[in-house]
């Protein structure tokens, strides 16, 4: 078993068949923790997104409700953008975003957390995992950080 330490929750794998790991973020200059596949791609492409400054992940908790039950809410991803606003983001893959339930939970948590004043914003699988361009950014990824020859 894995156990991964974020602001908001230990990550871990026991019981579950799924990756976690940390992603040493060039843009934030320290490891970002990671619980799925679609989240470490999503995390990739935010180091390449010229419009964000940086990110923090499993930062922020919210409270909602479903159903009149009271629940908690961890997001994915904190968004800081150049301007200094910050998005909240929740990752999630195309067919899950579709079924009815989940559908009733992420709006339930949408309007919270905009109650509370947040943005709130749904990362769908298909948004970032575009034709080659995951896997082109992950082929650059390992050069960000090289030193840019200016002038010539």
């Amino acid at each position: 078993m894995t156990t991964l330490k974020t602001p908001m929750r230990d990550l871990h794998n026991a019981g579950h068949r799924r990756l976690i790991g940390l992603l040493p973020s060039k843009k934030n200059r320290d490891t970002r923790a990671f619980e799925s596949l679609l989240e470490l791609d999503h995390l990739v492409h935010l180091e390449f997104d010229t419009k964000v400054s940086s990110y923090q992940v499993q930062n922020s908790r919210f409270k909602y409700k479903l159903g009149g039950k009271p629940r908690r809410y961890t997001s994915d991803v904190d968004v800081v953008d150049l301007d200094g606003s910050i998005e909240i983001r929740e990752v999630k893959p195309d067919e899950v975003v579709d079924q009815p339930e989940w559908r009733d939970r992420l709006q339930a948590i949408e309007e919270s957390i905009r109650s509370q004043g947040h943005v709130f914003r749904l990362v769908r699988e298909s948004e970032f995992r575009i034709g080659w361009r995951i896997d082109n950014l992950w082929r650059l990824y390992r050069y960000a950080d090289w030193p840019r020859q200016t002038g010539a």
